[in-house]
């Protein structure tokens, strides 16, 4: 039974640990971990004595694989606490860029499918092939069942299929939402709800561009969904979800179920694991088309120069901004991305799936 008066209180339970946390040594991650209890009290760490100082007790967790549960126990071996912690050395130095909001490259692909001769004829996929042969980069899009008129999936043709699963190393397709509107849709969802609009973007994957582009991480539109929303999508095969872990006006934003407590620690990480609900969470770090472009870069060196944000980068944009009829329309739109991409490959970081790498 555990003592409430002790408690390891840094790191987290399933926080991603990263060498800046601590050393590598020996092939094993050494890191430091803080406990709070009363004076005189006698602990071990996974069976190692802890010492005291200026009332605080420090220890040392040894990280060996991937998952390492964290035990404290007294003289008598009695568990008092325990957290899991993630080696995240398969993370360290990658990237990714995903897109939310994806729709309308959709359906251009669906309307002029009897003069697309392929799938990069489309001007938008073309500029992120055009991407992907410079630099690797892997692309997530992030897709709606539905657009604002009178286009949804079902009416995807499957002739660019082979051509999609030729491309599926670093082209990915997951679901998003039903549709751009309502804002924060499953804030409040029920389970089925959730599902069953999953259901349906995830089949019309399967049939127009292959299982092969699936992938089991995925952004939620406005990143806003209750515990029961985060049930029905881990149910369904998801094992992590893409936020912004960010306070705004008081509030969390695109935080999914999280409050502020744990929205303000998932922040200052780069992944954290509820590991009682069993889903990881992993934080953007840049929304491309929220900066200018001569903002991006110092931007982006501030997220590179934090050792606890800067081991696995996470770079999004929204795909109506690349759209000239679209009201906020972005014409720097791709430099934009170039921009932000070509830094981090610069830096040495390499292009990955989440699937890949989690």
């Amino acid at each position: 039974m555990k003592e409430k008066n002790i408690k390891i209180i840094k790191p987290w339970n399933g926080d991603f640990m990263y060498k800046e946390d601590g050393y590598e040594k020996d092939n094993a991650l050494f890191i430091p971990v803080t406990v709070q209890a009363p004076s005189g009290s006698e602990l071990f760490l996974n069976g190692r004595p802890m010492k005291a100082e200026n009332g605080v007790y420090e220890g040392e967790a040894v990280l060996t694989g991937y998952e390492s549960k964290i035990v404290l126990t007294d003289k008598d071996n009695r568990v008092l606490d325990e957290i899991r912690l993630y080696w995240a050395k398969n993370t360290d130095m990658k990237y990714r860029f995903s897109l939310d909001d994806n729709i309308w490259w959709l359906r251009d692909l669906a309307k002029n499918a009897s003069v697309y001769k392929s799938l990069f004829d489309n001007p938008f996929l073309a500029f992120f092939k055009k991407l992907h042969d410079a630099f690797g980069t892997k692309v997530h899009f992030n897709i709606y069942y539905q657009d604002e008129a009178d286009f949804n999936l079902s009416m995807m043709p499957e002739k660019y299929k082979g051509e999609f699963i030729a491309n599926s190393d670093w082209i990915a397709l997951t679901f998003h939402a039903l549709a751009n509107d309502p804002d924060k849709p499953y804030e409040n969802t029920t389970y089925e709800k959730i599902y069953t609009h999953c259901q349906m973007v995830t089949d019309e994957i399967k049939r127009f561009a292959g299982e092969e582009v699936l992938s089991d991480y995925t952004t939620i539109h406005w990143g806003a969904v209750n515990r029961e929303g985060c049930k029905a999508l881990k149910d369904f095969g998801f094992k992590g979800l893409v936020g912004y872990f960010e306070m705004v006006d008081g509030k969390p934003l695109v935080s999914y179920y999280f409050d502020e407590y744990y929205t303000k620690h998932i922040n200052q990480r780069d992944i954290y694991r509820d590991t009682e609900f069993g889903l990881t969470f992993i934080k953007n770090d840049m929304v491309v088309n929220t900066f200018k472009r001569e903002d991006i870069i110092p931007s982006l060196e501030k997220t590179l120069s934090n050792p606890h944000t800067s081991r696995f980068i996470e770079l999004m944009i929204h795909e109506q901004y690349y759209h000239p009829h679209y009201i906020q329309y972005q014409p720097d739109y791709e430099q934009k991305i170039w921009d932000a991409v070509k830094l981090v490959a610069e830096r040495g970081y390499k292009p990955a799936f989440l699937k890949e790498i989690l």
